[in-house]
């Protein structure tokens, strides 16, 4: 014991031999300050790219990417509760948001600028900008990450930390899209609703909706896309919330596949945290899918040639991706993800 002891004593005279993992909140209210001005001016100038995530849960309102929503931006301030308001209409857009910005005073804080939405199903709610802003940056030499309209400080140990956590979520590269097959279906298929309505089935055209069917037919999946379960609501006499469980059923493994089109980070996000959200519902048996779900998978299909997940380069997305690695574990589900590139050119 001694000898060990000698041993700890000599490595601390040396000073820090582990850098460990650090993503703590920023308690230090100047500080804050600061970075929100930095993050203002980031976004106005184009210097620093971010992203937007909806606000999927509210209180006892589960908010689902199918349902439709009215957005508005405002500013608070003593004087007006609701000054250079702005209709935003069904989605918030990122272009929409640094326009608006732009407009407004600089020495109006980011805290006095306030995103309202609402849905027949809920009353209107705001919340502040920040709240749906996610961005990372560096500033005086640390780094930053805003999450949920908190900042937080990490280092470069806590990046390896969760970069070795994903990598431990199977992968796998499947089917490519092919845009040119897409959108020779897309024609073929208008041209059917167009000469004989009553004999088509479903007048979907979309992109999703065509990989999906195209999945099914090479795998034996069941087509759960634009398929909801109904959620009851907690008010009295209100209409039933709707989810959808997954795009992709396969009945052989038992697994439910939630599948995701895009490069947007906040579009994956959302995807993320549907299927949680889904899992979590079938788990607690708020939902009644009629189906023996034994494991959960996600699939991404992005332009750029990803070959695995740290390649994304955005903190949120993979402590997104982490959070709902633990979470889907934690709810007894095998878990996967599965990656396709969508191919515009021959």
């Amino acid at each position: 014991i001694d000898s060990l002891l000698e041993k700890i004593e000599q490595n601390m005279m040396k000073g820090e031999v582990i850098s460990l993992p650090k993503l703590e909140p920023v308690k230090d209210v100047d500080l804050r300050n600061e970075l929100d001005k930095n993050l203002l001016n980031a976004i106005r100038e184009g210097k620093s790219s971010f992203s937007l995530s909806e606000f999927e849960v509210l209180g006892g309102h589960i908010i689902l990417a199918s349902d439709e929503y009215n957005y508005s931006i405002y500013t608070k301030s003593s004087r007006e509760p609701e000054e250079n308001l702005q209709e935003l209409g069904p989605t918030l857009e990122k272009e929409s948001i640094v326009k608006y910005l732009t407009t407004l005073d600089k020495e109006i804080p980011i805290s006095d600028i306030k995103i309202k939405f609402h849905h027949e199903s809920m009353t209107r709610r705001s919340k502040c900008i920040k709240e749906a802003i996610d961005f990372s940056f560096t500033f005086n030499n640390q780094q930053y990450l805003l999450r949920h309209g908190a900042w937080f400080v990490f280092n470069s140990t806590f990046m390896q930390y969760l970069e070795r956590s994903i990598n431990k979520i199977p992968l796998s590269i499947r089917d490519n899209l092919i845009e040119s097959d897409y959108i020779s279906w897309k024609k073929e298929k208008e041209h059917k609703i167009q000469s004989s309505p009553d004999s088509i089935e479903s007048k979907i055209t979309y992109r999703e909706y065509y990989f999906n069917n195209k999945l099914c037919k090479l795998h034996n999946y069941e087509l759960l896309d634009r398929k909801t379960e109904k959620v009851k609501s907690i008010k009295k006499n209100a209409q039933d919330y709707k989810v959808e469980i997954a795009d992709l059923y396969d009945e052989k493994n038992g697994e439910v596949i939630a599948l995701k089109i895009s490069d947007d980070v906040s579009e994956l996000i959302y995807n993320i945290t549907q299927s949680l959200t889904a899992l979590e519902l079938h788990k607690k048996a708020f939902v009644d899918t009629g189906r023996d779900i034994k494991k959960a998978s996600l699939w991404f299909v992005f332009q750029k040639e990803i070959h695995q997940l740290t390649d994304i380069n955005s903190i949120n997305f993979l402590l997104s991706l982490e959070h709902w690695r633990k979470s889907i574990l934690a709810l007894g589900f095998e878990i996967a993800i599965y990656i396709s590139q969508h191919i515009k050119k021959n």
